[in-house]
């Protein structure tokens, strides 16, 4: 861990696994089923947001079996969470947790949880979208189309952040440029569809 003073604002150098729990999904074969619990996957999570247009579910006897509330190891997400898909395509994508939902992951998604103490949830979510970390993320893969980071890989990745009311600024000024892209996104969708009309 190295502190580093940038513009009198001291920030930390430090790893993923220094200042985060990792967990990920269901390391299992799990039947899916055409109603019950969702079971979400790589493929659900899109564009930094999750993705309900495919899901498949699993039964409430299966999501009991590998998702205890009293497993010592994170397999379930909570609010303030950030997913991180880390297998195939898609790998490096994430999405933040904002509502308290009861769903079951799979092995394809890592769960960040950060120690609040001394990492703002938000601005980790922004951190892992960053291209420090996309670069060290994209370098495990190696370029192959399937390559896959363990829990330990996750660990290992850069982290940078400074004090706790820095992060939250950043956290909020990002948030803002997010909801505005998705204003722009929306109004540009509306006229869209009225031309066609």
């Amino acid at each position: 861990m190295t502190t580093i003073t940038a513009s009198k604002t001291k920030w930390v150098e430090t790893k993923i696994g220094d200042t985060c729990t990792v967990g990920d999904g269901a390391h299992a074969k799990i039947k899916r089923q055409a109603a019950g619990i969702i079971y979400l996957t790589s493929k659900n999570i899109k564009h930094e947001k999750l993705s309900l247009v495919n899901i498949d579910y699993i039964s409430e006897e299966d999501f009991k079996k590998y998702f205890r509330k009293n497993s010592k190891v994170i397999k379930s997400p909570q609010i303030d969470d950030v997913l991180l898909c880390i297998i195939g395509a898609s790998m490096g994508d994430s999405c933040f947790v904002k509502v308290k939902k009861t769903f079951g992951l799979s092995s394809s998604v890592a769960i960040l949880r950060a120690n609040e103490s001394i990492l703002f949830p938000k601005y980790l979510y922004y951190w892992t979208r960053g291209y420090i970390f996309q670069d060290a993320l994209y370098g495990i893969k190696g370029g192959a189309a399937q390559g896959y980071a363990s829990q330990e890989m996750i660990k290992s990745l850069p982290l940078n952040y400074p004090p706790l009311p820095t992060q939250c600024k950043i956290a909020a000024i990002l948030s803002a440029y997010d909801r505005l892209i998705e204003n722009n996104t929306r109004r540009i969708e509306i006229l869209e569809e009225m031309a066609r009309s």
